[in-house]
């Protein structure tokens, strides 16, 4: 099986000496594997071709035929023209896609000529096509045509200004911001038969078609080419590869490109594969092929993307100093040791006491040894920031033992944090959530969760509340322990947090179903020490996880799969990622800082619209409700107090302010009942108490009567429990109001569906969100 290496570069414009010390700890390179499957229901026994997904419809390109009299029915007659058509994406959670069944996508498309395939620009209001002008008697070639959005309808077809009857123009698709156009044409100034070529938007038109040269076109065919992020996919005929059109890609810049390389045999076959896209997250894509085993000419298959980091080689950076005396350790003669005793580098400490082997083979372990060696030296183990990542100390022979980590050997004893009983007793204490890496806003509840000793047996057991989190205390600090947990698949991510709050390890279940240490920091990626020091935190520095969602601010819904940055206030980028079809996300191993700004992607199409972000923490308790500015930006500033403050909060009033019962109201009215009036007096009791406390009340209603009346319902419910806050003595500032109507219904129970009473009256309610002010 071949694997398709994509190597990764740092650049640094201004290096100086202490900088380029710990600029490069680990050489890596990316090992994208694609794994191929079918697609039951897309495919017919004629051609399907050229997926494009936008939002959760699936466009492709096919010479099925379909019913005139209703556009809506996949009812294929004989084989004709080719025609776009689009299905609905169901799921991409199982072994492979989900999709409805299939409609022509647009009467305006559609010539009773050939017409694709398709690119949708990325703000979705340019529509580019391929299509071949209907005349009689006369053979004409494929040219490109746009549409326009205005109202959200697509205005008339026009042609490129830079198309030629005389040849042939197809395969559009987009770059990532929309301002290059890349095609296929056999036009004038092509290397063979087809080549790729590409236009730039100009103020009032597109430049004149460009080739990008050799590095992507040769003497055969280059065709159906598409753009994900920097990198350019396209097939060619005559490159070299397993069998007649092969994918390949290239990265670029400006007009720079790098030579093409081809994608390797677990995803191209021995017959034709093209039209390849990527979906947003980068774990799974379309693609076409002619290959043994599908159901027409050409059928569409779902591919899944694995991208795995590997460690090439490695760079041991380290300090030495004394424990004890006040005294410089600037010379000292450094030996690194292999496995068979052999001496493979020497060196010498600089004036700080430092050190660096380079370029060491990652799978081999070392000892570091001092000649003439003072029992009171200390070495640590330092990061490309001068930042101690472990402490090592010495064996009687003076080595510093350097190995691979062993998970079998690893335990969880170094991650419990140290706390006194009531009795002054120091005991241990283990505190976590599970979470599923691919499902951010979904959480493994309910889930049994095992301590067990050496000898195996189960000393400690809990199960994970709703948000998946679990605490284990009055742990024996002299034994270790190993975590089990009932079968949850290999989805599922064990986080430690320290009482700050802050992830100190993240643990995978190893073969045996337990879970073990993985250091958070590369640089410490592989290390397993002889001795380590009483400072645990060593090990990896803390990070934050945060997990929120994004929705629209005066919209039903939430952006899915949108693009985003977190920055710090220095401007320095933390994370880069996008949501899922949900608008949530969850961001694990941020570095820790006081302020994160939130950043839409310009290019995102939901850039200029009115947000809100949704910060939770691992209780489910809200952080933070913010709003985008003029910018795109949402800028969240992390307190300090934020996790002290709770701790101060009773354990009683803490699990009533993580889940607020709802309230219920009668049909079309706003009056508080009873039980109401009871919870929010309860509501009334632990904001009097913990003034730094603020109230969210949301409104709902059914969905019986129209839209505008359920709105205003809807506020009234919120308003009128506020009012009853208010006029028991909280200050109105510490409380928001917002009204939902019959937009979040909590059941299927919506307009036409028959539904009991009891039904509709969960949806007539008003939730509550108590969480700390910023203020």
């Amino acid at each position: 099986m071949l694997k398709h290496l994509l190597h990764i570069f740092f650049f640094s414009i201004i290096c100086s000496n202490a900088i380029a010390q710990h600029e490069a700890i680990l050489n890596t390179t990316v090992e994208t594997h694609y794994t191929v499957k079918k697609i039951n229901g897309l495919n017919s026994t004629y051609s399907e071709f050229s997926p494009v997904v936008y939002g959760d419809i699936l466009l492709f390109t096919s010479d099925r035929d379909f019913d005139y009299l209703n556009w809506g029915e996949n009812r294929w007659k004989k084989r004709k023209f080719l025609n776009v058509f689009s299905a609905k994406i169901k799921s991409l959670e199982s072994d492979s896609a989900i999709v409805s069944p299939a409609f022509l996508y647009s009467k305006e498309l559609e010539n009773f000529n050939h017409t694709g395939p398709v690119a949708i620009s990325p703000d979705g209001n340019l529509l580019v096509f391929t299509q071949v002008a209907r005349e009689k008697h006369k053979l004409n070639k494929p040219q490109l045509y746009y549409m326009e959005k205005s109202n959200g309808k697509w205005g008339n077809k026009q042609l490129f200004s830079f198309c030629d009857p005389e040849f042939s123009f197809g395969h559009p698709a987009f770059s990532a911001d929309g301002k290059r156009l890349f095609f296929s044409s056999d036009m004038k100034g092509s290397m063979g038969g087809k080549d790729v070529f590409y236009v730039e938007k100009t103020t009032e038109n597109w430049s004149a078609p460009v080739n990008p040269g050799s590095m992507i076109n040769s003497s055969g065919d280059e065709v159906f080419p598409y753009v994900h992020q920097n990198a350019l996919y396209f097939s060619s005929s005559s490159q070299g590869g397993e069998g007649g059109l092969d994918l390949f890609k290239s990265y670029f810049r400006d007009s720079l490109f790098t030579k093409a390389e081809n994608l390797g045999n677990e995803i191209n076959s021995k017959g034709d594969d093209f039209g390849f896209f990527i979906l947003p997250n980068r774990k799974g894509g379309f693609f076409s092929s002619n290959r043994e085993g599908g159901k027409g000419d050409d059928d569409i298959y779902y591919v899944k993307i694995e991208e795995t980091a590997v460690v090439g080689s490695k760079d041991i950076v380290g300090r030495f100093s004394y424990r004890t005396l006040n005294s410089g350790t600037e010379g000292l003669d450094v030996l690194l040791i292999d496995d068979n005793g052999e001496i493979v580098m020497r060196t010498k400490t600089d004036n700080k006491g430092e050190f660096a082997f380079r370029n060491l083979p990652a799978n081999e372990n070392y000892s570091i040894r001092v000649i003439n060696p003072d029992p009171d030296l200390k070495l640590e183990i330092i990061d490309r920031d001068g930042v101690a990542v472990a402490v090592l100390r010495s064996d009687q022979n003076g080595t510093f033992v350097y190995k691979k980590l062993d998970p079998a050997l690893s335990g969880t004893l170094s991650l419990m944090e140290i706390e006194e009983t009531e009795l002054g007793k120091k005991s241990g204490r283990l505190s976590g959530q599970f979470i599923f890496e691919k499902l951010p806003g979904v959480y493994p509840d309910g889930l049994n969760v095992y301590l067990v000793d050496d000898q195996g047996n189960v000393v400690h057991r809990s199960k994970t509340d709703n948000y998946g989190n679990f605490t284990f205390r009055e742990l024996d600090l002299g034994k270790n322990y190993i975590l089990k947990t009932d079968s949850t698949g290999e989805d599922v991510i064990l986080l430690i947090y320290n009482k700050s709050e802050n992830v100190t390890a993240e643990l995978r279940r190893n073969s045996n179903g337990e879970y073990v240490f993985r250091k958070l920091t590369p640089e410490a990626a592989g290390l397993r020490f002889m001795e380590i020091s009483d400072d645990t935190s060593m090990l990896a520095k803390p990070t934050v996880s945060l997990a929120g969602q994004f929705r629209y601010r005066n919209l039903d819904g939430s952006p899915s799969n949108m693009n985003f940055v977190i920055i710090d206030d220095k401007g320095n980028v933390l994370y880069k990622g996008s949501t899922d079809e949900k608008g949530f996300f969850r961001v694990r191993n941020l570095k820790i800082a006081e302020e994160y700004i939130f950043q839409i992607d310009p290019n995102d199409p939901n850039f200029e619209k009115k947000l809100i972000l949704d910060l939770y923490n691992r209780t489910g308790r809200s952080l933070a409700m913010l709003e985008n500015d003029k910018t795109g930006r949402f800028t969240y500033k992390r307190l300090k107090q934020e996790f002290s403050y709770l701790q101060e909060i009773s354990t009683t009033d803490m699990e009533f302010l993580e889940k607020v019962p709802n309230i219920y109201f009668e049909k079309n009215h706003s009056d508080l009942s009873a039980d109401s009036k009871k919870t929010l007096d309860k509501v009334f009791l632990i904001m009097t108490k913990h003034k730094k406390l603020k109230l969210q009340i949301s409104g709902y209603a059914d969905s019986r009567y129209n839209e505008d009346f359920n709105l205003a319902l809807s506020a009234q419910r919120a308003k009128a429990a506020k009012a009853y806050l208010v006029s028991k003595g909280i200050s109105a500032s510490r409380i928001n109001v917002q009204s939902y109507g019959e937009s979040r219904l909590v059941n299927g129970c919506s307009d036409g569906v028959d539904c009991e009473e009891e039904q509709h009256r969960m949806n007539r309610r008003c939730e509550f969100r108590l969480e700390q002010s910023s203020k």
